[in-house]
């Protein structure tokens, strides 16, 4: 039996991509802030462990949330809906959790999302954009579900 280009081609794509995503996470982390505004990375990174804690949870629900719409509410397979409202609040939680929780503690609403990129491994210049497209998306997912 003899396997064709196209068997193998799932495999070799996958491999290239991991490939590419290591050396970009390579590259990236040199680009990663040390401090901001006088305070280390670490100390930010302490001050808004519980904030960012509670960002990864809700991220977590945003997630499961969507699964379980199109588990218990029967929703269609390839309605875009349950998707793009699980991913939307996963998304965008951190842009307003995060900001509101270093407010409410007298600290910098930056220090909490640089904290944040810091914990994810990815640079605050990367990592904040994704993020607002998780705006977006979720009142976009809202609008759908209104209609």
């Amino acid at each position: 039996m003899q396997m064709a280009f196209e068997d193998f081609r799932p495999i070799l794509s996958g491999l290239v991509g991991g490939a590419v995503a290591v050396w970009l996470s390579s590259v990236l982390a040199g680009r990663m802030p040390i401090s901001f505004r006088g305070k280390s990375i670490d100390r930010m990174a302490q001050e808004n462990r519980s904030a960012i804690k509670v960002v990864n949870l809700l991220g977590l629900v945003g997630i499961f949330g969507a699964l379980a719409l199109y588990q218990f509410l029967n929703f269609a397979h390839n309605d875009w809906r349950p998707l793009a409202l699980g991913f939307g609040f996963a998304f965008s939680a951190p842009l307003i959790w995060l900001p509101l929780s270093a407010v409410a503690a007298n600290r910098h609403p930056a220090e909490a999302l640089i904290a944040y990129a810091h914990q994810q491994k990815m640079p605050a210049t990367i990592l904040l954009p994704l993020l607002a497209l998780g705006l977006p998306t979720l009142i976009f997912a809202i609008w759908g579900f209104l209609r």
